[in-house]
């Protein structure tokens, strides 16, 4: 059977940079879910340019770093947002500390928020920006893809990225710590946006793994959240004493500590399959 894998690639690229250009021009849509959905689609759009081949490294390197470039401007708004949810969720109202600091506490970090979007969010701009970057390299992209991009090669780049998967999950430290799980949260989600891509060439292929890393990802994401929520805490501007940031910490290390318990046996099942039986599932559903 043919896939037209290039071609497939190719639509799956038009759409997202379609998809950058709605979330920056919609006027109806917050400015959070806008910078939410602009850093999902930056971060699908980085997956799927490594199924390209060399010959058009020099093109998809320039984009991807480009990308990455633009995610990081918008991963500081993301996180002050989901500060404010976290706070409000978690410990507006817990008594851990004084009433009077969680109020100072919750107006601080949706002033600081609010800060961030009114002054480093200009969607005009990003999209100007954005459309800089793809000027021209969209065509030698779609061009290269289409000629050049096998189905072969999709399932060795995937294939590449379990094994580069399976291989940080083992290595995972006993204590869990936060960094390693972001490290492993990032392949998974690499992993995840390639394995959707493949639902374009054969629907319900993978169907559990997906399903399966869905949820993986979305509890390594609380896991990451909740770090950078304790980090954004100990900052000298809330002013807590080392006594409240004892409790506070001892808190949201319970709260990392309940979401880790249900995400590692999730982690084992997922990684269950060792990366060349994976690559040859991968390869049997196109058989």
């Amino acid at each position: 059977m043919e896939y037209d894998a290039g071609a497939k690639l190719a639509d799956a690229i038009v759409r997202q940079l379609g998809k950058v250009e709605y979330y920056c021009t919609a006027e109806s849509i917050s400015p959070d879910l806008a910078v939410h959905e602009l850093r999902k689609s930056f971060k699908r759009l980085r997956a799927l340019l490594r199924f390209y081949p060399q010959i058009a490294g020099k093109i998809k390197g320039k984009a991807r770093k480009n990308i990455k470039r633009f995610g990081r401007i918008l991963s500081p708004l993301r996180e002050s947002y989901v500060n404010v949810g976290l706070f409000e969720d978690y410990l507006a109202g817990s008594g851990l500390v004084s009433e009077k600091q969680m109020k100072s506490t919750g107006k601080k970090l949706r002033h600081k928020n609010l800060g961030l979007i009114s002054g480093s969010f200009d969607a005009e701009k990003l999209y100007g920006s954005v459309s800089k970057c793809f000027s021209g390299m969209k065509s030698g992209l779609i061009d290269a893809g289409a000629c050049e991009v096998t189905l072969d090669m999709i399932i060795h780049e995937i294939g590449c990225n379990y094994l580069e998967s399976h291989t940080r999950f083992l290595e995972l430290p006993a204590d869990k710590q936060a960094e390693k799980l972001h490290s492993l949260r990032k392949l998974m989600k690499r992993l995840y946006y390639q394995l959707d891509f493949l639902w374009l060439l054969h629907p319900g292929c993978f169907k559990t793994n997906s399903e399966q890393l869905d949820l993986i990802n979305d509890q390594l994401g609380n896991d990451h959240d909740l770090s950078v929520f304790m980090e954004e805490l100990r900052l000298p501007e809330y002013n807590f004493s080392k006594k409240d940031l004892s409790a506070l910490g001892d808190h949201v290390n319970r709260l990392r500590g309940q979401n880790l318990m249900t995400l590692h046996p999730r982690l084992n099942g997922f990684f269950c399959e060792g990366p060349e039986e994976f690559e040859k599932k991968l390869e049997s559903f196109f058989i």
